[in-house]
């Protein structure tokens, strides 16, 4: 950041299936930006609680649309 290297100081995560790899559609992780076509709706902004390792708190992850409760 102190270098400004980038184009802004963020970075995304875009999760994909294994369906979708097979058509050619990969996940990703993208700095400085985010791609404005792997998503609808609103973005949901969370501060970096660890700098060196970007962790960001989850209250839960969702499964195809089920609750895991693998972050208690």
């Amino acid at each position: 950041m102190n270098q400004k290297l980038l184009a802004k100081n963020i970075f995304a995560f875009y999760f994909n299936s294994k369906e979708d790899e097979a058509k050619g559609i990969f996940s990703d992780m993208t700095f400085g930006y985010y791609d404005k076509t792997k998503f609808e709706g609103e973005i949901s902004w969370n501060t970096v609680k660890h700098q060196l390792m970007y962790a960001v708190p989850f209250e839960n992850i969702l499964f195809n649309g089920k609750e895991s409760n693998i972050c208690k």
